[in-house]
């Protein structure tokens, strides 16, 4: 017996037969040696043996033994008698009375995984013809159950560690059946021998994971049966050619299926989760495959006729189709491997048949790309270029770009091609990635002026915190992406364009080499202050934040960059901040500017700060207290004389809900109409004409209690009178009002 890796050293006798590990503890080791004179063991895992018992009679020359699994201090060693241990070997009893079972030496033992009183044995025709016992009370007593099996000498047993009733015997000779399987606990023999080649049965072994996947070793390889032996195919691959196999074993811990042959050493082959129908060869694990290049995935198929293949970018959490319903023989498929890079990537091929029945890469390979691959959005998109190109022309880099490249130099620029280190504005008609190829920046040092600047990237992300200033300290905003709307960026990404402003002139130096003490401008303030999302029907939109805080100084931090060139939505307060505060104490009012080329418009709010101030949004035709969450919609004309203003909330609470009376009425255009809450709930106010059809809605949405009240615009209207429905909970209340021009 050996032990160790690349070096082998010997561990035990030189003449060891039948070999065997605790399960519970691997430090315990045991080895027979030849002919079963005695049994050695080891507790240090081989380092060293000793003797752990000594046995008479006739043995065979590789006399075996069992390991109990549910058990590992009951162990079973065979001769012509049976001996059994219950204390790991320190003490031995004969079993069966001290009688031999049959006379012959015991050749093959295998032992029920759940019941360490159930054994099944073979035996050699030596005094008698081979036969075949079990017991089922730990060897007191025994029962011979050859039955019709074959008079040649049986190899090997193995029970079904999911069901002690079924067990199977390989057969060595030639002529009859090789592999017998039994249901029943040997009361009755099937000979599952099949199409099996007519040469000695040597090994059998059974799928602890799924029983009916049987595994047969003879003298020219390994077969595997996916049907509980009723149909075999070669499972020979990676073996040498017509080799002799001497045991086959399965290791639990990995998964890993093992064939020891006869001088010709041992193999080991991963068995996929549940198996195989087939296996997949390519990818494998730790492949560098690059992006938009063509690489051939391959497996081994068995007994099935359609795969699926997939891939994953992300460790197996999702799955993305490669090609359906292939033919399981052609055995490899061409893949343009996709623009997603990413070292987690795994590959699976599935059976079409049994979708149950799949391989996957046994570890993660890498997608790759020596360029860089940019996703850009339908619309208008900061962009950069990130990689040194032989030609810097815009149609040449983004050629699928439908404007020109607009850069930033106190003004908006329109330019033919592009530099390293500037950002431009760049539409696209689509969502897409575009592939750039070109020689990597790693590194880039970038000249800034005082006031706004629009910087470019370099080929791998880079840390906004990571950017060194030269002088230190010139840097008076956060860093500025596009995404529809301006947004703090955490990572300057290849390919994108960023907006910053410094307060002197001087140099950004991108580099993941040296970390700042600087943070970033993206804060939790996003969850300290209420939120307005101004959203156009593309999808554009833009958060502005408002509240109190009685550092305004703050509000400073948060200018956002240059409104973006005209017909490109932008949302800001005129202030050109995206924050805006205000002391407890003070009241103001907050215009907005909205730059757009797609209407209706909407804008949803979300109020986290409660208290005694309440927030109003003016539109040109209404005028609504921002309560809680809620949305609205608004033409282009509304959107001119946009802004929130601040009051104090009212102390009193009303004593019932009610819908007051509009002032002015009669009015022209405009006029305040009035309500008051009782209890916080939800409340809604329609204007609706004489014939009951509804005009406008003014508003609908969670409500705060106490007094409110709306201003509603009537200019496309005609004169006449209306009626003016307020709803709570399951209040309703109607007003006339009249317009009079």
């Amino acid at each position: 017996m050996y032990s160790g890796s690349a070096t082998w050293t010997r561990s035990a006798m030189d003449e060891v037969g039948w070999t065997g590990i605790d399960p519970a503890n691997d430090n315990n080791m045991y080895a027979s040696w030849r002919g079963g004179s005695t049994l050695y063991k080891s507790t240090n895992r081989g380092v060293s043996f000793f003797s752990s018992g000594s046995f008479s009679t006739v043995g065979a020359w590789n006399a075996p033994f069992v390991i109990s699994p549910s058990n590992p201090s009951v162990i079973y060693f065979g001769k012509q008698k049976i001996f059994r241990t219950t204390n790991a070997g320190s003490s031995w009893s004969a079993t069966n009375s001290n009688i031999n079972i049959d006379g012959n030496p015991t050749l093959s033992m295998a032992i029920s995984k759940t019941n360490e009183n159930i054994v099944y044995i073979g035996t050699a025709p030596y005094a008698t013809r081979a036969q075949v016992w079990k017991t089922i009370n730990g060897g007191t007593s025994w029962q011979n159950i050859t039955g019709t099996l074959p008079d040649r000498y049986p190899n090997d047993i193995i029970v079904d560690p999911n069901n002690s009733d079924i067990a199977y015997v390989a057969f060595g000779g030639f002529g009859s059946g090789h592999f017998y399987k039994t249901t029943d606990g040997g009361t009755s023999w099937t000979n599952i021998t099949g199409i099996l080649p007519d040469v000695p049965g040597t090994a059998v072994m059974v799928d602890p994971l799924n029983s009916n996947n049987i595994f047969a070793g003879n003298d020219l390889g390994v077969f595997l049966s996916t049907d509980g032996g009723t149909t075999w195919n070669n499972f020979s691959d990676g073996l040498p050619d017509a080799v002799l196999v001497s045991d086959i074993t399965y290791s639990p811990s990995n998964r890993v299926l093992r064939v020891a042959t006869h001088g010709n050493g041992v193999f080991e082959r991963k068995l996929p989760a549940t198996l195989p129908a087939l296996s997949l060869v390519t990818p494998n694990g730790s492949e560098l495959w690059e992006a938009t290049s063509t690489q051939i995935i391959e497996w081994s198929p068995l007994v099935i006729s359609l795969v699926r293949l997939e891939y994953s970018s992300d460790n197996g959490s999702s799955w993305m189709m490669i090609a359906d319903s292939l033919p399981a023989s052609q055995s490899s498929y061409e893949w343009n491997i996709p623009a997603t890079l990413t070292n987690t990537a795994l590959v699976r091929v599935t059976s079409l048949d049994n979708p149950t029945l799949f391989d996957l890469s046994d570890a993660s390979f890498t997608i790759y790309f020596a360029g860089a691959i940019i996703s850009e959005n339908a619309g208008w998109n900061l962009v950069s270029l990130p990689l040194n190109v032989n030609d810097p022309r815009t149609t040449t880099v983004f050629p699928t770009a439908v404007s020109s490249a607009i850069k930033f130099d106190d003004e908006y620029i329109q330019k033919d091609s592009m530099m390293n280190g500037i950002g431009y504005w760049l539409k696209f008609n689509s969502t897409q990635s575009v592939i750039i190829r070109g020689d990597s920046v790693h590194t880039d040092s970038l000249d800034v002026v005082e006031g706004w600047n629009l910087i470019g990237s370099v080929s791998i992300p880079i840390s906004t915190s990571s950017i060194i200033e030269e002088p230190s300290n010139i840097i008076s905003t956060g860093f500025f992406g596009y995404n529809g709307g301006y947004e703090n960026a955490m990572t300057v990404e290849p390919g994108k364009g960023y907006w910053v402003k410094a307060n002197s002139e001087g140099k950004l130096i991108l580099t993941n080499a040296v970390l700042t003490n600087r943070t970033t401008n993206k804060s939790d303030f996003e969850n300290k202050f209420n939120r307005l999302t101004i959203q156009d029907i593309k999808g554009n939109k833009q958060n502005l934040y408002f509240g109190v805080n009685e550092d305004v100084v703050l509000a400073q931090k948060f200018e956002l960059p240059p409104p973006p060139p005209s017909g490109i939505f932008d949302a800001r307060f005129t202030s050109q901040k995206m924050l805006e505060v205000i002391k407890r104490d003070e009241q103001t009012e907050l215009s907005i500017k909205i730059q757009s080329d797609s209407f209706p418009l909407s804008i949803s709010w979300e109020i986290v700060q409660s208290g005694s101030i309440n927030w109003n949004l003016h539109t040109n035709k209404s005028n609504l207290t921002l309560v809680g969450s809620g949305s609205i919609t608004f033409n282009e004309n509304e959107s001119e004389n946009l802004r929130l203003t601040n009051e104090k909330s009212l102390s009193d609470i009303p004593n019932q809900t009610n819908l007051l009376q509009n002032f002015p009425n009669p009015f022209n255009p405009q006029t305040t109409i009035r309500f008051e809450l009782k209890s916080e709930g939800n409340a809604s106010l329609k204007i609706f004409n004489v014939l009951g059809k509804e005009i406008a809605e003014l508003m609908n949405s969670k409500m705060k209690s106490g007094y409110h009240e709306i201003s509603w615009n009537a200019t496309e209207f005609p004169s006449g009178v209306y009626i003016v429905q307020f709803r709570n909970n399951n209040l309703s209340f109607h007003k006339r009002i009249l317009l009079m021009r």
